[in-house]
């Protein structure tokens, strides 16, 4: 027996939902929570800081290429290695001189943050893979 209810929310009312899966049958389960009154809205509302791309390819295979200056005032970054790739692409993200040993190796479909543990770094992020072409996806803030 399947019984159907609906939920209608008054202002002020959070609904959750969710799917409970047990064995053959799914329930579908609601929850309404009353919020108090006095509740801040909460309005989102875009980043001040620019997104930079500075996606593209390996230049040159077993060659590091820099991806992003060195900057002090950095906020963040990612580089992905495309699940679409078939090798590993290095990325070496500090002052000294890049080696794949001394490198970060991301599995395609991998991504590294450059904010590990509350540490950003402002040096230079460079990246290399085996193959000329291997493209890779970086942005920074």
């Amino acid at each position: 027996m399947v019984t159907k209810r609906a939920v209608r929310p008054s202002l002020g009312t959070l609904i959750g939902l969710g799917l409970l899966a047990a064995g053959l049958a799914t329930v579908l389960i609601a929850c309404s929570i009353p919020l108090p009154s006095d509740a801040a809205v909460v309005q989102t509302q875009p980043s001040p800081f620019p997104v930079t791309d500075a996606s593209g390819t390996v230049t040159a295979g077993g060659t590091f290429q820099i991806v992003f200056a060195q900057n002090v005032a950095r906020r963040d970054c990612a580089i992905e290695n495309p699940t679409t790739a078939t090798e590993a692409l290095y990325v070496h993200a500090d002052a000294g001189s890049p080696t794949t040993a001394n490198s970060f190796s991301l599995a395609p479909g991998s991504t590294l943050n450059c904010q590990a543990y509350g540490i950003l770094t402002p040096d230079q992020v460079q990246v290399t893979a085996a193959t000329t072409g291997h493209a890779f996806v970086a942005k920074s803030q």
